[in-house]
């Protein structure tokens, strides 16, 4: 019990940190006057705040005091499960001290030992994480009754799985009727085209600014799902497919756009602030817009249609050596209950394949729009070379704001890749 009361002196000087009681730089009170506001005994406090200190959250003056660091944000606790978004805070503190009450849901850090991260930014992190292919798989042998193909595209080069995904979603595209019609623009059936896309922006903007028309260039997955959808290519892992006429056409279509809708590059819109959003089900659901009407990306002529994936994975750092709390956090995030729960916050597909089929209403439009663009789902091929997709995204960020002809920057790019792939094998 010693042991869960010291947990529980932590939890609460960590939240008098997070809440800004006691801020970065200010002097905590002394032991003795702690005990009464904690409710733990003298030996707890000093045994803890000990721990802090060793952990570098605190640090000791020897005749003056304990001070909070400024910088203790940036350290990474053992029980520090970060999540990046208000949805996995608040979803997972419904769940997880039951249990596992050992591990804490939190914002507060910049990192976790365990992590529920956006999936495109831990690919860009992926050797900070160790491969967790033998806890999924003692649940679930080969993955048989997973989303396998989704579960693959966060294997790096080796094989190594460093992120499983919870749920999933195809990018669509979200309308706002009511700016729109403020507009005097028309809303697009299902079946709409590229070239009506680009007429409407067109449209849209003679009345409304940039930002409240269509501005996917400040989030990074958005351009890349309109890049591919556009016919774009990368690489697998069997070749490097930069330089193709699919990519160049993808390169010219998308300076078009970035000309036409006069959206800066870091611009970034959240459904329903935007006449047309791109978004996946969860940011949908978390912003709550009402007029919404939802619609596949438009048809490009001569393109197979495709789309990217959006979700969340869990993440767990190689300092991480406790295999059992490992285990038992994939098992729960695997649980019936934990995948049912998911389903019933309409974020997207649970990787559970059984529960996803099962929950999807096939009478909601929504629902309906996600499993028809569920297969067009393409792997970008980042995780097989992270450093190959920052040189990719860059020079494609590049290309957009100017009339260059990207001909040369697709050799070169495509040499770059090749090198670094060639390389990454060695």
């Amino acid at each position: 019990m010693a042991i869960d009361k010291q947990q529980e002196f932590r939890d609460f000087i960590l939240r008098g940190i997070r809440d800004g009681i006691y801020p970065g730089g200010s002097k905590l009170p002394g032991s003795r006057e702690l005990v009464e506001p904690s409710g733990c005994a003298f030996t707890v406090v000093q045994a803890a705040l000990n721990s802090l200190v060793r952990e570098g959250i605190l640090y000791s003056v020897p005749r003056q005091g304990t001070y909070v660091r400024d910088d203790w944000d940036q350290r990474i606790l053992p029980e520090n499960l970060r999540v990046f978004s208000p949805f996995w805070e608040k979803f997972l503190y419904k769940t997880l001290p039951a249990i596992l009450p050992q591990l804490r849901p939190t914002r507060a850090f910049r990192n976790g030992a365990f992590e529920i991260r956006f999936t495109n930014e831990s690919i860009q992190h992926q050797q900070e994480y160790q491969d967790i292919s033998e806890f999924v798989e003692e649940l679930y042998p080969n993955c048989q009754g997973l989303f396998q193909s989704r579960i693959n595209e966060y294997r790096d080069i080796d094989g190594k799985l460093f992120g499983l995904p919870l749920f999933f979603s195809p990018w669509i595209i979200c309308c706002n009727e009511e700016i729109i019609r403020e507009g005097c623009g028309w809303l697009p059936s299902e079946s709409w085209d590229w070239e009506e896309f680009l007429e409407l922006i067109r449209t849209l903007r003679k009345k409304l600014p940039p930002e409240k028309v269509f501005a996917p260039f400040g989030q990074l997955a958005s351009l890349l799902t309109l890049y591919f959808h556009l016919g774009g290519e990368t690489w697998d892992r069997e070749q490097v497919k930069i330089n193709t006429q699919g990519s160049l056409r993808a390169i010219r279509e998308l300076q078009k756009l970035y000309r036409i809708s006069g959206a800066p590059l870091n611009a970034r819109a959240v459904p329903g602030s935007a006449a047309i959003t791109l978004c996946t089900s969860a940011d949908i659901t978390n912003c709550d817009v009402e007029n919404q009407h939802f619609l596949p990306l438009p048809r490009v002529a001569k393109v197979s249609q495709r789309t990217l994936m959006g979700g969340s994975l869990l993440c767990v750092r190689r300092m991480v050596n406790d295999f059992d709390l490992v285990r038992k956090l994939v098992r729960h995030l695997l649980s019936d209950e934990f995948q049912l729960g998911l389903c019933k916050a309409r974020n997207g597909f649970p990787i559970r394949k059984q529960i996803a089929t099962e929950f999807m209403e096939a009478n909601n439009q929504l629902d309906r729009l996600l499993i028809s663009e569920m297969p067009r789902i393409v792997s970008t091929g980042f995780s097989l070379s992270p450093a190959g997709g920052r040189i990719f995204t860059g020079k494609l960020r590049e290309l957009l704001k100017t009339d260059e002809a990207p001909e040369n920057s697709l050799i070169q790019l495509q040499s770059a890749v090749e090198m670094l792939l060639k390389f990454n094998k060695i």
